[in-house]
């Protein structure tokens, strides 16, 4: 017997919904964006302590669009830094398949 398609279960059980109740008949669904890895390499200015360059992976997620404007991605990583976009300066980022 071959093996079961896996399009063909329902959404909750393939991983890309939750149910949110578990009424009679159809549960309702939300549904989660998946996030994406990146390939990234970045110098950022830390003031004081001098510029610092980074290099690794950097994983988004409930992003509407991808980034790919060098301004929104240094946006994106002086967020998590604490520092301002203008501290970043972007030298590679790539999607990982």
């Amino acid at each position: 017997m071959p093996p079961a398609d896996p399009v063909g279960e329902p959404a909750a059980r393939r991983g890309i919904a939750t149910p949110v109740t578990e009424a009679p008949g159809a549960p309702s669904l939300t549904f989660r964006t998946m996030s994406v890895k990146f390939y990234t390499r970045f110098v950022a200015d830390l003031g004081p302590r001098g510029p610092s360059e980074y290099t690794g992976i950097v994983e988004l997620a409930g992003q509407e669009k991808l980034p790919t404007d060098p301004k929104r991605i240094a946006t994106l990583l002086a967020r998590d830094l604490d520092v301002t976009a203008d501290e970043i300066r972007v030298l590679q980022w790539a999607r990982l398949h």
